[in-house]
C-alpha cells in the first residue's frame, strides 16, 4: 500500500511500539509557540533549497526551505475535523478506511506523485468535515478528490475518463464534473495544502538522517492517513513525531532521552 509501505514491509515489529504515545509526547513537550520559535531561528531564507545526494529516497521531493514558515502558518487552516464522522449520517470510519486503501491502490496504478496522494486525502477529509454525504457517493468523492489533486500537482494528470474506468463505470463523467464543482464551492478553491512531506524533508536534512531513518519516518507518516483520530495533528507535528519514533526504533531511546535537540528546542 503506497511507495513506502512496499519499501518497508520488513518492519514487522513496528506495531509493538506505542505509536500514539509518541504523538502525545511531542504534543505535550513541544508546544506550538516553541516549535514556531524553533522554525524562525533555524531555517534560513534561501532559494537554493536542499541538495540531496544521488540515490537518496527524498531526492524527488521539492525543497521547502524558504517556504517553511509560510507552511507552518498555513497548516492549521487546512486541518480536517477529526470528529466529522459523528455528524455523518450514512457513512462510518470503516468505509473511510476501505476507501483510503483503494485510493492508495489507484494512486499506485496511475503512478502519481506522493504529494498528490496526500492532497487527495486532505480534500476528501476537509469536504466531509463540513458536508454530509451518502455512502453511494463516497467513492465518487474519493476519485474526484484524486482527480483534483492530480490537476493541482501533476504535470500530466489522469483524465476524467480514467477515473470513470477505474471506478468500473459506477459514475459518469458528468457525475465527476458535478462533484468537482461542489468540492470547489465547499472548500472555496483552497487547495494549497502543506503536507508533512515538506516538513519531513527539511527536518531529516537538518539531522543528516540516514536512509533507514528516512524510509522509516516516511513509513510511519504514511500510517497516519488511515487513522482518522490523527487528523487533529498538524503536518509539522506528524513529521517530528515520525522522526522521533524512527530514532527510538533504531537506537532504543526512551521518551526522556531523545537525542533530537538539533531538531526541536
Amino acid at each position: 500500500r503506497g511507495f513506502f509501505f512496499s519499501k518497508l514491509n520488513f518492519y514487522k515489529n513496528l506495531d509493538n511500539w506505542n505509536f500514539f504515545s509518541v504523538f502525545n509526547y511531542v504534543n505535550n513537550k513541544f508546544k506550538e509557540n516553541k516549535l514556531c520559535f524553533f522554525l524562525k531561528q533555524n531555517f534560513s531564507y534561501n532559494t537554493k533549497g536542499i541538495s540531496f545526494e544521488k540515490g537518496n529516497p527524498l531526492a524527488d521531493i521539492d525543497s521547502f526551505s524558504f517556504h517553511i514558515l509560510n507552511m507552518k502558518n498555513l497548516e492549521k487552516k487546512f486541518l480536517a475535523n477529526p470528529n466529522y464522522m459523528k455528524y455523518q449520517n450514512d457513512i462510518n470510519i470503516k468505509m473511510r478506511t476501505i476507501l483510503i486503501d483503494w485510493l492508495i491502490d489507484v494512486h499506485s496504478k496511475f503512478k502519481l506523485a506522493l504529494k498528490t496522494l496526500y492532497l487527495t486525502f486532505n480534500i476528501f477529509d476537509r469536504f466531509l468535515s463540513v458536508k454530509n454525504i451518502t455512502r453511494t457517493k463516497l467513492q465518487l468523492l474519493g476519485i474526484t478528490s484524486m482527480l483534483m489533486a492530480s490537476k493541482y500537482e501533476e504535470i500530466y494528470a489522469p483524465e476524467t475518463k480514467d477515473f470513470v474506468y477505474i471506478s468500473d463505470n459506477a459514475y459518469t463523467k458528468e457525475d465527476i464534473f458535478k462533484m468537482e464543482a461542489l468540492i470547489c464551492s465547499v472548500l472555496k478553491f483552497e487547495f494549497s495544502y502543506p503536507s508533512f512531506i515538506g516538513f519531513l524533508a527539511n527536518f531529516l536534512k537538518r539531522i543528516s538522517a540516514k536512509k533507514d531513518t528516512i524510509y522509516l519516518s516516511m513509513y510511519i507518516s504514511e500510517l497516519t492517513v488511515t487513522e482518522i483520530s490523527l487528523l487533529k495533528y498538524p503536518p509539522s507535528m506528524i513529521a517530528i513525531s515520525a522522526i522521533i519514533l524512527a530514532r527510538k526504533f533504531y537506537w532504543k531511546l526512551n521518551e526522556n532521552s531523545l537525542s533530537l535537540k538539533i531538531l526541536v528546542p
